[in-house]
């Protein structure tokens, strides 16, 4: 048995769930493994440490989207079954201060760029949201370290896919993980935000990347733009919805030149991304979802690799399950 033993897969104990967190999406799908002792969750605002979180607590969560909804559902039930729940931005006092310190520097940034769109604030404000992100990543990495040092493990951590870095920089630290994130393509402004956050210098990063980062964000705050690429308002996405708008976005800015970008920033434009593509702008002109939708996935299959591999594992998922098929009706025939 002992040598047996030696040779079984040694068990992670952390497993990282990576998700977009659409508002139609479910928060957790399937039963919970019995093993799981504790839930690590995402609060960007930060938990109070020592504070248990309670039924009462749970009672008082938002549930206006699907998400929100299940995500109360779920917590409640796990702590029926007396499951852990744990924030991975557990904070002490000091830890909060400086917490709010950043978020606050991080907006007032964001709002100098947003009114005043020059290369400099652009980048003061990719900067200062990268040390938030990259403070709150050490605050779950603590607290996931002292739960594993308390040995309430195995634990299943929730991030938005954002956080995907999360899983590498604790192997850094000796810590080993798996992990669960579906195919998909990081928006321009996820990709600067993960150079800055493992530490590559502001300096290095291309001015082209900022701006195409802020150009992306533009596109984001424009609730008629997201309505127009996936055909529904934001607050009915589905976690499919959010892959595709990504993939669009990205594969529309990456075709564009510098200049291009630039007039993008300067009139706030983001239906500009289309008409530099050779599309209809959706946001002058009125098109019918269906044949828009159409235009859009015909301008993927020719200028998306990415789009054009997972049209291909579709097919061959497709063929494999019509072969499958065809055995089975095969064998029922013979043994009649």
């Amino acid at each position: 048995m002992l040598f047996l033993s030696m040779f079984r897969r040694k068990r992670n104990p952390v497993h990282f769930v990576f998700e977009a967190h659409s508002p139609e999406q479910e928060y957790r799908k399937g039963k919970l493994p019995r093993n799981i002792k504790t839930i690590v969750f995402e609060l960007y605002k930060g938990w109070p440490k020592g504070q248990p979180l309670t039924e009462e607590i749970v009672n008082k969560f938002p549930s206006d989207t699907r998400f929100e909804k299940t995500r109360k559902e779920f917590f409640l039930k796990a702590l029926k079954e007396s499951r852990r729940f744990v924030a991975g931005e557990t904070v002490t006092l000091a830890e909060k201060k400086r917490l709010m310190l950043l978020e606050g520097r991080e907006f007032m940034r964001w709002t100098y760029a947003f009114f005043e769109p020059s290369l400099k604030d652009i980048q003061k404000y990719f900067v200062a949201k990268a040390r938030n992100n990259r403070f709150r990543h050490e605050l779950i990495k603590k607290t996931i370290k002292e739960l594993i040092e308390k040995k309430v493990i195995p634990l299943e951590a929730r991030y938005g896919t954002t956080h995907s870095l999360l899983s590498m920089e604790l192997r850094k630290q000796g810590i080993e993980s798996s992990r669960t994130i579906k195919p998909q393509v990081f928006l321009p402004q996820e990709i600067l935000l993960r150079k800055l956050t493992l530490g590559i210098k502001a300096s290095q990063i291309k001015p082209v990347e900022y701006k195409k980062a802020f150009a992306d964000l533009i596109s984001h705050t424009n609730e008629k733009m997201n309505e127009i690429i996936a055909g529904k308002k934001y607050e009915k996405w589905t976690e499919k919805d959010t892959r595709f708008f990504s993939l669009v976005e990205t594969t529309l800015l990456n075709k564009l030149s510098e200049p291009q970008i630039d007039e993008i920033i300067k009139t706030r434009n983001p239906g500009l991304m289309f008409e530099f593509n050779g599309l209809p702008n959706p946001l002058k002109e009125q098109i019918p979802h269906i044949e828009f939708r159409k235009k859009l996935i015909e301008f993927l299959n020719k200028n998306s690799s990415f789009q054009r591999r997972q049209q291909s594992h579709i097919k061959n998922i497709k063929e494999k399950e019509k072969i499958e098929k065809s055995l089975l009706m095969r064998k029922d025939f013979n043994s009649k």
